[in-house]
């Protein structure tokens, strides 16, 4: 369903300067386009291989079936996510970060595990670093439990001990208060509500657009089904209310090689505390605190957590 992977590397400059997930993003993409592309083309437009490469699937993903929020051929939301790991490196030299990979993409974590090996190559790592792979661990993303599945002292890639379905799910949102339920949020999140942008995490917009992108990867990835029916979820969330909120508004920058731009990404951080019927939607949250929401949620942006107690 959803898999969770923590690398931790050595890099040569002791830390990654600007945006550390869009530089560790683009290393991965480079990485990964190297080892897997089979015909070495300049683009992946028009490969005969696109449905079935590695890098194509994730990178430059299209829509294969017509879908309620998609045409074929269309981009759709990518099957993964890049963000930094909450604790952090623990020496001076050190860089750690996680990738989600979700529904088919979960099988492709040794062509992540190579591509980041690559990076011990000079000017191969992020923001052009020589970076060596120390270890992988493997997170049982809904129970915490971890394996490791690469150590630099053996250099062999092992698969995680178990597959995570919706009875894990199931088990997750247990204990979840019902009344009332505290959510932080821990990087810029861009949410949009009928065509408008919002300073603050009104709970039916967040409900939307968690809907929305996960019954897109339900359709497009094979993520077992969460949602049944997203308008009946987002109706039944107006009964719910933001009754505090303390934030404020933050931006990230990085430069878009395919659109040969720079790119500016705003969006809300802090603490919201919602009351209301809240457990029709405990599901949604889990799986929302691992994909993140909003736009930018590839790079690590949308990314929150919901307190077992408010």
């Amino acid at each position: 369903m959803i898999g969770l992977t923590e690398f931790r590397l050595s890099v040569t400059q002791g830390n990654l300067t600007g945006w550390p997930a869009n530089r560790l993003r683009g290393a991965l993409g480079a990485s990964l386009r190297h080892i897997a592309c089979a015909t070495k083309a300049p683009r992946c437009e028009g490969c005969p291989l696109l449905q079935t490469c590695a890098y194509a699937y994730c990178y430059e993903t299209q829509a294969v079936l017509e879908s309620k929020f998609h045409g074929v051929g269309q981009e759709v939301p990518r099957p993964y996510v890049v963000r930094l790991a909450p604790k952090g490196a623990d020496t001076p030299g050190e860089v750690a970060f996680e990738l989600v990979l979700v529904g088919r993409a979960v099988d492709l974590l040794p062509y992540f595990l190579l591509a980041v090996r690559e990076w011990q190559a000079d000017g191969r790592g992020p923001g052009r670093q020589t970076a060596t792979l120390q270890e992988a661990i493997a997170i049982q993303p809904l129970s915490g439990e971890r394996f490791e599945v690469y150590s630099a002292d053996d250099a062999t890639m092992r698969v995680p001990p178990w597959s995570v379905g919706p009875d894990d799910l199931d088990s997750a949102v247990q204990g979840l208060p019902t009344g009332r339920l505290e959510v932080e949020f821990l990087s810029p999140t861009r949410l949009k509500h009928r065509g408008q942008l919002l300073n603050r995490p009104e709970f039916n917009a967040l409900v939307a657009a968690l809907a929305r992108r996960i019954e897109a990867m339900q359709q497009c990835h094979d993520l077992p089904a969460i949602v049944d029916d997203g308008r009946a979820l987002v109706k039944l969330s107006e009964g719910v209310e933001l009754v505090e909120w303390t934030g404020e508004e933050r931006s990230r920058h990085r430069y878009s090689y395919r659109q040969r731009r720079e790119m500016r990404l705003e969006g809300f951080i802090g603490r919201a505390v919602y009351e209301g019927d809240l457990k029709p939607f405990f599901p949604l949250l889990r799986i929302g605190e691992l994909v993140h929401v909003g736009k930018g949620a590839v790079l690590g942006l949308g990314r929150y957590r919901v307190a077992t107690q408010a």
